[in-house]
């Protein structure tokens, strides 16, 4: 496992509740993403 010194990329994720009364809400209640950034040399 590489520690923190060498890792070149990052990820972020997330997840929102989506709002009553639209369409996606019906099908999908919840949401999420997950995104990697790699860091250029």
């Amino acid at each position: 496992m590489l520690d923190a010194t060498q890792r070149n990329s990052v990820i972020f994720s997330a997840y929102a509740k989506l709002p009553a009364g639209i369409t996606a809400y019906e099908v999908h209640k919840v949401i999420g993403v997950v995104v990697e950034i790699e860091a250029g040399q």
